[in-house]
């Protein structure tokens, strides 16, 4: 049976293609770039555990709080490993996006 060539049928799978393939691009793109860096403190931690009744395993969270320059406080989840290697008091430059934690890198001290 012979079936004439339709536009619409051909070109509307191929633009909604591109259309998600564009939108999935600058998703990624706009993840990568909204990042803010600031100098900070690290002021407290503190961990928070659950379960560990019955057949529930232990499960442990990881959180430190930093405070920005200007005064105002963040607390951020952090893995054990930079729980581990971030002390109260220690200062340098925390690199997060939004809510989450990407990177604390310590300094000198923040100069008043």
């Amino acid at each position: 049976m012979f079936v004439p060539f339709n536009f619409f049928n051909s070109t509307i799978p191929v633009m909604l293609t591109i259309i998600i393939g564009a939108f999935i691009a600058i998703m990624l793109q706009w993840g990568k770039n909204n990042k803010d860096t600031a100098q900070t403190r690290a002021v407290t931690k503190r961990i928070n555990t659950s379960g560990g009744t019955g057949d529930k395993p232990v499960s442990t969270t990881y959180y430190i709080t930093f405070e920005f320059l200007n005064g105002s406080r963040k607390e951020f989840l952090v893995s054990d490993k930079e729980y581990g290697l971030i002390a109260e008091s220690d200062e340098g430059i925390l690199t997060f996006q939004e809510k989450k934690f990407i990177s604390f890198e310590r300094s000198a001290g923040i100069s008043s």
